[in-house]
């Protein structure tokens, strides 16, 4: 794999254009980028942007880094819109025209009519001993996320076109020249077809006449029965079916068919991904379904939040019809992680996709600020702000772009197709149906999401999942079938039945209560064809299948059965068993391809987040392949035995390992321990020595965020309260221009020897800073990475032993309006913000808790031992070095330690960089006599910028911005994540590489 054909490879980020935008700014971060193996950005307006969107100044910073990336010989992205959901192009859609405001189909309460934009009664109702109208509905004017006003309608091609003129025109206008070229293509992010909370009521997605379109399609009145899209009344499934398949047709000629032309027309690559793709329900209620919009994306993609792996159905959606369609995939991922999710999290999750069939990672985010609100968007911010980027993250983006092109082709492995069940979700799905109150897919996840319903979920969600699970974990490749794509696309086959570049020789059904008629013809004629255990359904016959054509289909009543039918059906030339069980290793998530160079490879990973695994895999080999370590860029020859079954490995996986084996003969010496984090032939080693955490030093000094204040502003005093408390609650409210007053308490023990300093966001347009009563004047010195140019310098020099307050005062300027939204600041306008944000203390002293849960400055040693959240530095971020001093013997250094990514020096020379755990390092020739060993670890930026007071959020997989201020999940004392060493160990091998 040479580096230079992976440019197309390489992981693009969101980056997130948030502040005010400088030349400066963009040239560094962009360097930044490439230096850690990142091959540019999707310039991504998003909370808190200050250059006006779209505006003179805006087009200006997108010429001006489209011009960067010609000289850096790299590639950039467009992102469609003001935020997001695509499709409004920051209000200028509705500005243009506002009847094309989204709308729906609302059930109101007749007593409630005049709360609601009716443009047009269709039919009034009694149900249940309540009366209704039932009116087509526009949305009213009042969102922040959308300028005030509201989103657009979607389903009408005019605000398509018209959203393409005010966004995809003017790009072209103005950096049209790139197109194709440094420029690759534009995203366009959530796109969806209404917005419900929009409606304060029970409703539909619709759009002005409607009903005359349906009427021409489907030949009858939807008029006459449009209350069965509410009450499950007569056929309703049948109305409700038709409906939702005639809605996501609509969409996609609405809006994802002219999007991808115009694109397609202009040589750039038509890519996003679709609002609420996670589940059935919501891809009812929000886009009808997502599989038939991926055939008209030049690169559809998905949204993977959290640091879990969850969510297979959501990427096998995907990846099922690219690889039928000879697509590429991409996946935004890794957003809502946290602040503490680096290399070793980011290379497992990408792994875990890349298996599943992405390969294109877009990293959620880099941000151009952290000022204020823009630091609790979506963590981790993924930039050299982090102590681990530039040490470790070459390493880590290096090896997703070697695994993105080993894994891009067509996959090799015998697969069975899975019916998507999403037709019967359709037919049974009512807004008016209850949220189950015992299961929901979201709840371990994030209490704050959305809503399941008992039918949809309980008859055809879970049954789908447990399918899509446990095929996966038995290592057994699959594919889904949508029926809207194979009514146009899928035939019968000398083979079986092919869908574009793929042929099934089963077909699974899971629960469903609905099928097509074209699905009908060709499940009849596959199992007519190639027997009846060819067509598999699950635990029940839909009621279109007459009893005599049931016969000719086989039928099981448990998942389990229909997975062990297919094991005997297609059995994986690929085995993957774990060595103390002798069961299928589930976690370990394989993938074989013939890629683009069209060469055969193999790509195993631990998707396991807490365990390793000891596995022994077999190749369907018969010769000894090629190892391929993707993170060292380094091949050799793959240790194992060739046997009448294939080319046996036993195969050591860490957390987060990964392999690469290429089915070409092998050359060179034996790979026997990788840096993906597998270790392939067992090697003897002899304990030299063992050290435990000995004394370090911190890169930077201390600090201790002041996050608790007394706040006044707009007649009101608010006393002792927690910062994360007024946010939302006050400081955002306040009319721009407002005077306010804080105040931030903290305690000194003892004066540390050396003058602190106080950092303070954007102090230079505040009125006032005084400490005890002393105005301070900002300072210019060198400040940490982390701690960005909005904040601003002081020198405490009137600190005190016992109580010190700092008091801000300012008038209230910036242009945030709600979570994750903001006020456009138009160009020209002077808009010198302030911020009601924590203010750190920072320097060389030591913290001391205290017993309400509060930190003190204190003095103490200037070095750190084993945990810095332990020792005084629990709010550190940055990078920690120990000196091991003199060792001798041993040519393998084991570092145990809670850290992002290590480092080892020897007599001062960088040996070797690692950001899997436990950290190992082999050294090419032992430790001698009086070398000084040194570790180097990198840390991350949560314990510093938090949510520092979220309750259990040590282990949330999922973390908002919601979250950084909820009172009901507040703690006082902050929870904190380890970070320092454990221990060393000083081994030597006995039988080397």
């Amino acid at each position: 794999m040479k580096n230079d054909g992976l440019l197309t490879y390489r992981p693009v980020v969101f980056w997130s254009w948030n502040d005010r935008l400088t030349k400066e700014g963009i040239k560094r971060q962009f360097d930044d980028l490439q230096k850690a193996g990142i091959a540019g950005g999707f310039l991504h307006s998003r909370v808190g942007l200050v250059t006006e969107y779209c505006s003179d100044e805006w087009m200006e910073m997108v010429d001006y880094t489209a011009k960067l990336a010609k000289e850096k010989k790299t590639e950039i992205w467009l992102y469609d819109e003001d935020r997001f959901p695509s499709g409004y192009a920051g209000g200028a859609v509705l500005e243009e025209d506002d009847s094309l405001r989204a709308k729906a189909l609302c059930l109101i309460e007749t007593e409630r009519c005049e709360e609601f934009n009716v443009l047009n009664e269709y039919k009034r109702l009694s149900f249940g001993g309540k009366e209704y109208l039932i009116a087509l509905c526009a949305a009213k004017d009042g969102n922040p996320n959308f300028e005030g006003k509201c989103y657009v309608d979607l389903l009408d091609r005019r605000a398509t076109e018209c959203f393409i003129r005010h966004t995809h025109e003017v790009y072209k206008k103005r950096v049209g020249n790139y197109f194709g070229k440094q420029i690759k293509g534009i995203f366009s992010d959530e796109f969806c077809y209404t917005q419900k909370a929009a409606f304060a009521c029970p409703s539909v997605p619709f759009t002005t006449n409607l009903e005359k379109d349906f009427y021409e399609n489907l030949g009858y009145d939807l008029m006459a029965c449009v209350e069965q899209l509410f009450f499950d009344l007569e056929d309703y499934r049948r109305i409700r079916r038709d409906f939702y398949e005639f809605l996501t047709r609509r969409f996609i000629e609405s809006y994802t068919k002219p999007v991808e032309s115009w694109c397609r027309e202009n040589s750039l690559i038509f890519t996003g991904h679709l609002l609420n793709e996670d589940f059935l329900t919501s891809q009812v209620e929000w886009i009808g379904a997502a599989m038939p919009h991926y055939p008209y994306m030049g690169m559809p993609g998905v949204d993977k939040l959290g640091s879990d792996r969850a969510y297979l159905t959501t990427v096998k959606q995907l990846t099922s019809v690219t690889e039928q369609l000879g697509k590429r995939a991409l996946c935004e991922a890794f957003a809502c992680s946290g602040h503490q999710f680096g290399p070793g999290g980011i290379k497992r999750v990408s792994d875990w996709l890349c298996a599943l069939g992405i390969n294109f990672i877009n990293p959620h985010l880099t941000q151009f600020s952290m000022r204020g609100e823009r630091k609790r968007d979506c963590p981790p911010d993924i930039s050299a702000r982090q102590p681990w980027f530039l040490p470790a993250g070459k390493d880590c983006f290096e090896h997703i772009a070697r695994v993105c092109s080993l894994v891009d082709g067509e996959t090799v492995s015998e697969k069975a197709l899975v019916l998507h069940p999403i037709q019967s979700v359709w037919a049974e799905y009512s807004p008016l149906h209850k949220p189950n109150p015992v299961f929901s897919i979201w709840s371990p996840k994030n209490p704050n999401a959305g809503q399941n319903f008992i039918t949809e979920t309980e008859s055809f969600e879970k049954p789908f999942i447990d399918i899509s699970e446990k095929l996966q974990a038995e290592g057994l490749p699959f594919h889904y079938g949508d029926e809207m794509i194979m009514a146009e696309s899928a035939a019968l086959t000398d083979k079986g039945l092919r869908i574009g570049n793929c042929v099934y020789s089963t077909v699974v059904v899971p629960p469903v209560c609905v099928l097509g008629e074209a699905t009908l013809n060709l499940l009849r004629d596959m199992a007519e064809r190639f027997g009846k255990e060819s067509v598999i359904f699950v635990r029940s016959f839909p009621n279109c299948l007459s009893p005599d054509s049931a016969n000719n289909y086989t039928l099981v009543s448990r998942t389990d059965d229909a997975v062990n039918l297919l094991r005997r059906r297609i059995s994986p030339e690929v085995t993957v068993k774990d060595r103390f069980t002798g069961r299928t290793a589930g976690q370990i998530y394989w993938r074989h391809t013939v890629d683009r160079q069209n060469e055969e490879n193999f790509f195993f990973t631990n998707t396991d987040e807490k365990c390793e695994v000891r596995a022994q895999v077999v190749l369907p080999l018969t010769f000894v392949p090629t190892v391929y370590d993707t993170v060292a860029d380094r091949y050799g020859r793959a240790p194992g035995v060739l046997t009448d079954k294939g080319f046996l490995m036993d195969l050591d996986f860490k957390i987060g390992g990964s392999i690469a084996i290429l089915a070409k003969p092998a050359d060179g010496e034996e790979l026997c321990r990788l840096q993906s984090g597998v270790t392939l032939k067992n090697i003897q080693m002899r304990l030299v020595e063992s050290k435990t955490a000995p004394a370090g030093a911190t890169e930077y000094g201390n600090l201790l965020p002041l996050d608790v204040v007394d706040y006044r502003a707009d007649g009101k005093e608010i006393l002792n309260t927690p910062i994360e408390f007024l946010w939302h609650n006050s400081f955002y409210r306040l009319k721009n221009g407002t005077p306010f007053e804080a105040i931030y308490p903290f305690t000194v023990n003892r004066l540390p020897e050396k003058p602190l300093l106080i950092f303070v966001e954007m102090g230079r347009n505040l009125e006032a800073i005084s400490l005890n009563g002393k105005p301070l004047e900002r300072i210019t010195v060198p400040r940490p990475t982390f701690l960005d140019n909005t904040f601003d310098v002081y020198e405490a020099d009137s600190l005190k032993v016992g109580e010190n307050r700092i008091v801000i005062k300012g008038n209230k300027c910036n242009n945030i309006n709600g979570v994750g939204s903001h006020t456009r600041v138009r160009q020209g306008i002077c808009h010198l913000p302030t911020e009601l944000e924590p203010i750190f203390i920072y320097g060389d002293f030591q913290t001391a808790e205290t017993e309400n849960g509060c930190y003190s400055v204190d003095i103490g040693d200037s070095t750190v031992c084993g945990s810095l959240t332990d020792c005084g530095y629990p709010f550190y971020s940055g990078s920690v070095r120990y000196r091991l001093g003199t060792v001798q013997g041993g040519n393998v250094v084991r570092i145990r330690a809670d850290a992002q990514s290590a480092q080892i020096f020897v007599n001062g020379v960088l040996s070797g960089s690692s950001f899997l755990k436990p950290f190992e390092f082999y050294i090419s020739s032992p430790l001698k006599a009086g070398d000084c060993l040194e570790v180097v670890l990198h840390g991350s930026l949560e314990n510093t910028f938090g949510p520092l007071h979220l309750a259990d959020r040590t282990s949330l997989s999922l973390i908002g911005p919601i979250y950084f201020s909820d009172p009901a999940r507040y703690v006082k004392k902050p929870i904190l994540f380890d970070f320092g060493l454990r221990s060393v160990e000083i081994l030597q091998t006995i039988e080397g590489e």
